[in-house]
């Protein structure tokens, strides 16, 4: 997978395939699950007034729309809303990422524990 920033497009197309993961457990403690994958802006300024905006509007493409004009963006992972406190969010790459470290640790746990028993 590309890394980010990606073009709106490349973006928009990244969210789409992704849409799967909705639902899913959102961190290894499994407390909460991913409710949305969004476009958003890439740098952290843009991102934090997008976030904002989403949890006024409840919106992730109006939020998008009405702020940002810049060319590069990121996808989102979002978990929570803005009816739930405690919003959690990070890319996507970082989400995908995190996650097959985790799963790399589950399976060499497992391998430890059948070589120890």
């Amino acid at each position: 997978m590309k890394l980010p920033p990606y073009t709106y497009h490349e973006a928009k197309a990244l969210s789409g395939e992704h849409q799967h993961i909705v639902g899913l457990s959102y961190d290894q403690q499994c407390t909460t699950t991913v409710d949305m994958v969004v476009v958003a802006p890439h740098d952290q300024n843009s991102r934090n007034r997008f976030l904002m905006l989403y949890l006024m509007l409840n919106d992730a493409d109006a939020a998008l729309s009405l702020d940002y004009s810049g060319t590069q963006y990121d996808v989102m992972v979002i978990s929570g809303s803005s009816n739930v406190s405690g919003m959690q969010q990070c890319s996507l790459h970082q989400w995908l990422t995190q996650d097959a470290q985790d799963m790399e640790m589950q399976c060499a746990d497992e391998d430890i524990r059948q070589v120890t028993l």
